[in-house]
């Protein structure tokens, strides 16, 4: 058993896994086409090499692997410095792989993922990301790639598989913008998104420094240390999260999240059919867009009630005279009180006298006359 988890070198794992030989290549071939009823081939190869790790690190036959082996691989697992989104999903399948051979529950109970709702929160509008926070992490970048990245994921909303696998021919420069062409793998189909401004300029910065001098057609925009290899989504979201907590913001960034904001802003702002044209959508505006209660609001007065927004002039020319009907009342509201004050003082002032008038009256029979002859007047 290994004590430390390695750092496996370009087609270092291939070289390993020639060395499982007989019963063991040919559970894990079985256990492979197993997989491939739901996974793509892409994904098949990867879940070969997590396995081909689990059977490098224990140093023992897929077929022999025990209680102490698999723990033991466990912990030196957690004690390496892989993010948490590799150490899951090496559990995941390593965990998938032992159910299904030994059927034994014992043997896999330590494995235990962070989960996906952990490494990615649920996505709520009190958690998108927002045109300011992303310029202060634009400030924490540290390459001319990583620049361009952050603004085309932002300003794209683009699929994280969709940009790192884009090539400099798919990107088109024009005076005022340029034209990305971005291919799902997820739709199997093709779209074109404009960028603009800062971050067209990013994007034509970094091939002005790409990490090739002679930039070709076929590289990949954002290649990883390897010309002829991409950078990673778990790469891109190491990457991003790095930029956020440098920036101090206090969120969970990853690649998703910026296609979700970007989503919910666009179905804000566009009819639903060009949103789904341009973020690769097909009816998805309920799970994308994250619109808030505001905005909700300010839509049913607009476009139910009929009530707009006035232009900004409008707006306060009508604030001042509000505010000058404000004072006026405030004024007469004080005049009014006085007044009142006035009339409640008179009628305390009524309430003592009156009973000595009456007993006046009472007594004196003159003045009892003469009161009522004015009252008759």
């Amino acid at each position: 058993m290994k004590t430390k988890y390695p750092r496996y070198k370009q087609g270092e794992l291939d070289e390993i896994g020639e060395k499982i030989k007989d019963k063991d290549k040919e559970i894990l071939d079985e256990f492979l086409k197993k997989s491939s009823i739901t996974a793509s081939e892409k994904k098949v190869a990867k879940i070969r090499k997590l396995l081909i790790q689990f059977f490098d690190v224990t140093e023992l036959s897929l077929t022999k692997q025990n209680k102490e082996s698999v723990d033991s691989f466990l912990i030196v697992l957690n004690n390496c410095d892989k993010s948490v989104w590799t150490k899951d999903e090496l559990k995941v399948y390593i965990k998938q792989f032992l159910n299904w051979h030994y059927k034994d529950l014992e043997l896999v109970e330590n494995f235990k993922a962070s989960g996906k709702k952990e490494i990615n929160p649920k996505i709520t509008e009190n958690n998108l990301i927002t045109e300011d926070e992303i310029e202060k992490m634009l400030r924490q970048t540290e390459s001319f790639k990583e620049s361009a990245y952050l603004l085309v994921a932002f300003q794209t909303g683009a699929r994280p598989q969709e940009l790192i696998t884009m090539l400099w021919q798919d990107v088109k420069f024009e005076d005022e913008y340029a034209d990305l062409t971005l291919f799902s793998s997820k739709t199997k189909r093709a779209r074109t998104f404009p960028v603009v401004k800062k971050t067209m300029k990013a994007l034509w910065d970094w091939k002005q420094h790409f990490s090739y001098s002679d930039v070709k057609p076929q590289d990949y925009v954002f290649p990883s240390r390897w010309r002829d290899r991409p950078l990673t989504t778990a790469g891109i979201n190491k990457m991003l999260r790095r930029m956020a907590k440098k920036a101090g913001i206090q969120k969970d960034v990853w690649g998703y999240l910026l296609r979700h904001s970007k989503a919910t802003r666009l179905y804000e702002e566009l009819p639903q059919q060009i949103v789904e044209k341009l973020m690769g959508h097909k009816n998805m505006a309920g799970i994308y867009a994250h619109i808030s209660s505001k905005k909700a609001r300010e839509e049913l007065l607009k476009k139910v009630y009929h009530i707009e927004d006035l232009p900004p002039k409008k707006k306060e020319e009508l604030e001042k005279k509000i505010e000058d009907q404000s004072k006026i009342i405030k004024s007469d509201q004080k005049i009014i009180q006085q007044h009142t004050n006035a009339i409640i003082e008179i009628k305390n002032m009524v309430d003592i006298f009156e009973p000595h008038f009456k007993k006046l009256r009472k007594n004196n029979p003159e003045i009892q006359k003469q009161i009522e002859q004015l009252e008759v007047r």
